[in-house]
């Protein structure tokens, strides 16, 4: 059966049958992990193996003998630089795990040990990484149930190992749970009751607030949502826009929806269709929207 850990350990230390290198385009030798893998496999060795293959596009993973480590096989797995999420970084950073996991498939192995893709000198935000990350090897787990490999995360630092460990509870509860293309339908559903300035009736109201609680959106995200930003940021027209817009987990973005309607609806439904609400929920929706797009993969 197959697994998802992470451990805190040296990614050199691993003996899985393969263990994944954060490469760079070129495939050379680089710092901080690609560094330490080059070092212990074997420099000389190494170099001359990338250098055959010729380098490897972003999102793309390629395979080499593991030379001198415990791991029989090295994968160079190319993440994205980020520049601010909105260049395709995600679907890439996805696609490299994902490509890391097929190559893995394809030579029969078994175990395989992961760095943080992209969260070192490429600049990825750890949090998203680490989302991304576990998401690419559930979907992979899911979708290859004919195929068992042990996927383990190597990290060093400690709070890096506890923010992956919180992550991977996170995102496993979510992967049991959650309906993306209903949430997708939620989305645009309600996007347009919202848009149509006619839109008054009661009901619609009350549906919002069931079909939130229907896909899982709680209270208690909520309530993270605005701790997180702060109540005066949301009453900002620009400072709601730029809380908006900084969102890229669908379910925060949807517990401080249900949260904001839970508030509003205590004083009264007519003031949820207000002038002075509906943009909060047409933006709202529009991002909870454009987020569970760009993550489909």
């Amino acid at each position: 059966m197959s697994s998802v850990d992470i451990r805190q350990i040296g990614i050199t230390q691993l003996d899985t049958d393969a263990i994944v290198n954060a490469a760079n385009e070129g495939l050379w030798e680089g710092s901080g992990v690609c560094g330490a893998i080059f070092q212990d496999a074997g420099s000389l060795e190494m170099t001359k193996a990338c250098e055959k293959i010729g380098g490897c596009k972003t999102g793309h993973a390629v395979i080499t003998p593991g030379f001198n480590l415990p791991a029989k096989y090295v994968i160079h797995a190319v993440g994205p630089k980020w520049t601010g999420g909105n260049n395709n970084e995600p679907k890439l950073l996805y696609s490299a795990y994902k490509q890391s996991l097929l190559l893995a498939k394809e030579h029969n192995l078994r175990s395989i040990g992961f760095p943080l893709i992209s969260a070192g000198i490429y600049g990825y935000p750890a949090e998203k990484a680490w989302r991304k990350a576990i998401q690419a090897c559930i979907d992979f787990i899911q979708n290859n149930k004919d195929y068992d490999i042990d996927i383990v995360f190597a990290v060093i630092d400690f709070n890096n190992y506890i923010e992956g460990k919180r992550n991977l509870g996170i995102v496993s509860r979510e992967k049991d749970c959650i309906d993306y293309k209903k949430m997708q339908r939620f989305a645009e559903h309600y996007k347009a009751l919202w848009q149509d300035e006619s839109t008054k009736d009661c009901d619609i109201v009350d549906s919002f607030g069931a079909d939130c609680f229907g896909l899982g959106f709680e209270m208690d995200g909520g309530k993270a949502f605005i701790d997180s930003y702060g109540y005066e940021a949301l009453d900002k027209p620009d400072g709601l826009k730029k809380v908006i817009e900084s969102i890229d987990d669908p379910m925060l973005l949807g517990s401080g929806l249900f949260s904001k309607w839970r508030g509003i609806t205590h004083w009264s439904y007519e003031s949820l269709l207000s002038d002075e609400n509906r943009p909060w929920f047409i933006a709202s929706l529009a991002r909870l929207s454009e987020i569970i797009k760009r993550e489909e993969v």
